[in-house]
């Protein structure tokens, strides 16, 4: 007997405004994290959306554009079901860039174990590591494997983190972005926070978020997670929770 999706409205209300009506079909059958990251993106999108409007209301502009790939040489983090979903939709044969993919982020992690960077990586935790590390990834100057001429090779699966980074200040600055000048619209729901406190609640660990240039080892690491499965409406519903609690 086919089981039916269940039909999820979804209207989160944010310091920027209310989320439009949204309804979400999620099938009551067992999905994996991976399958949260799909759902979880236009979630994020319509977040980022108000927050823009906001902003521009405010007399602010987004300067990113098409071509400018500075801010791809940063650290990003991504949630475990980010990471599964990036894995499956950009690293398997259906890609096209597939193989320079791979062998991107296999010549980036050689690097990074040359230099000492993959192991601060590794055992990076809380948020003070993470700021010394980003400094320290940042000094590298190395592009996201998934840039292709300054633009993000795969806009439509690119992770939350990068979806909500969207600078006001003049484009120049950001060639240091860790700097104070460099000015950012503010998302007050992180739905990459989101999606690791749901994981980390489905398996009773701690929040961890993963670095994007490790997603294809600590996948491979952690293939066991990627196989796990939970009741689809259960496994959205939990996300959705996290999410409205900011």
């Amino acid at each position: 007997m086919e089981r039916v999706a269940k039909i999820f409205t979804i209207q989160i209300e944010t310091p920027d405004g209310k989320l439009p009506a949204a309804q979400v079909a999620v099938p009551d059958i067992p999905l994996g994290l991976a399958d949260l990251a799909a759902p979880a993106y236009e979630l994020c999108n319509g977040v980022v959306a108000l927050a823009s409007k906001k902003a521009a209301e405010s007399g602010e502009k987004i300067s990113c554009k098409a071509g400018c790939g500075m801010c791809c040489r940063q650290l990003v983090p991504v949630s475990a079901p980010e990471a599964f979903f990036i894995a499956r939709e950009t690293l398997s044969s259906g890609n096209q860039h597939t193989l320079l993919f791979k062998q991107r982020f296999s010549d980036l992690r050689s690097r990074f174990i040359d230099n000492g960077l993959w192991t601060m990586l590794e055992n990076m935790r809380g948020a003070e590591d993470q700021l010394s590390v980003a400094a320290e990834y940042w000094d590298q100057k190395l592009a996201c494997p998934f840039l292709l001429n300054e633009s993000c090779g795969i806009h439509a699966q690119r992770p939350c983190a990068c979806r909500e980074y969207n600078v006001t200040s003049e484009a120049e600055f950001c060639a240091r972005p860790l700097a104070a000048n460099v000015k950012r619209i503010t998302i007050h729901r992180k739905v990459t926070t989101a999606l690791a406190k749901t994981t980390a609640s489905l398996v009773s660990a701690p929040p961890m978020l993963i670095p994007l240039s490790m997603v294809p080892h600590w996948c491979e690491t952690n293939a066991a997670l990627g196989t796990m499965r939970w009741n689809g409406v259960e496994l959205f519903d939990r996300m959705l929770g996290f999410a409205l609690r900011g």
